[in-house]
Order: structure tokens, then C-alpha cells, then sequence
């Protein structure tokens, strides 16, 4: 999911459900959906190399 969620630059949180596709959405443990928003600062902080 991390992969994923670097890959199409999810840099804010509230995008999750419109970047990510449903087949991995529903895949994804709650538990793991809980550090989002720390990704999604990291991912905005260092950028995307696509």
C-alpha cells in the first residue's frame, strides 16, 4: 500500500478514496489507514520519482 500511496503522490489524506483504487482500499487493515496522515506528510515533504 505504501508503494501505492508514493506512486500516485497521496499527499493529502481526504484524496485516499479518489487516488487509490477500491480493490486496494478494501484490502487495506484499518489499522494500517490509521498512519495516513504521517505518509501523506512524507510524501508531500520529499516529493514524487516517478
Amino acid at each position: 500500500m505504501i508503494e501505492l500511496i508514493i506512486k500516485t503522490g497521496l499527499d493529502d489524506p481526504k484524496d485516499f478514496h479518489t487516488k487509490i483504487p477500491e480493490f486496494h482500499r478494501t484490502r487495506t487493515d484499518g489499522r494500517q489507514v490509521a498512519f495516513l496522515p504521517q505518509i501523506c506528510e512524507l510524501v508531500e515533504e520529499y516529493g514524487v520519482e516517478v
